[in-house]
């Protein structure tokens, strides 16, 4: 067993979460185990948090762990399908409100993913179960949010 090589083990919990569904802790615990490395709950999910690493709904109404979006910021990681795409539903602009509709569960996985986008026309983002509500900065235009949504994640395009 390995112990204490933060570097390795979080590497084998990425590698692992980008190779297989892994629906839980428990059961991301049980895989880094059998890849040799002593790892508790609270170390495990400490390395989850520093490494961003978010769960996701799958279209079977469960969950998955995800890998955050890369540094270019452009769409979550999941296996070999992006699940994102299935949850969004549309968005509307008024004033300097955005309002995206998601299906239920899917909210919070794309707010994230535009937090971590880093979108400069955007004050913020809040989410709930299926609604976004987002915050352009003062004279962005609903056609300028939607190319730069649209640029950060493509899988929005044909939906909006």
């Amino acid at each position: 067993m390995q112990k204490g090589n933060k570097k390795l083990r979080q590497a084998a919990i990425g590698k692992l979460i980008s190779l297989i569904n892994i629906p839980s802790q428990d059961a991301l615990l049980i895989h880094i185990r059998e890849q040799g490395f002593e790892c508790t709950q609270a170390t495990l999910s400490r390395d989850l948090h520093e490494m961003r690493i978010v769960r996701v709904p799958t279209e079977n109404r469960g969950y998955v762990y995800a890998l955050p979006p890369d540094n270019a910021g452009i769409m979550l990681r999941i296996s070999r399908k992006n699940h994102l795409s299935d949850g969004f539903l549309g968005m509307k602009v008024s004033g300097n409100m955005l309002v995206i509709n998601t299906l239920p569960g899917y909210a919070s996985s794309i707010a994230m993913a535009i937090d971590q986008a880093r979108i400069t026309e955007l004050l913020g983002t809040i989410a709930g179960d299926d609604t976004i509500m987002a915050v352009l900065k003062e004279n962005v235009t609903k056609e300028e949010i939607k190319a730069v949504l649209v640029k950060t994640l493509p899988f929005i395009r044909n939906k909006i």
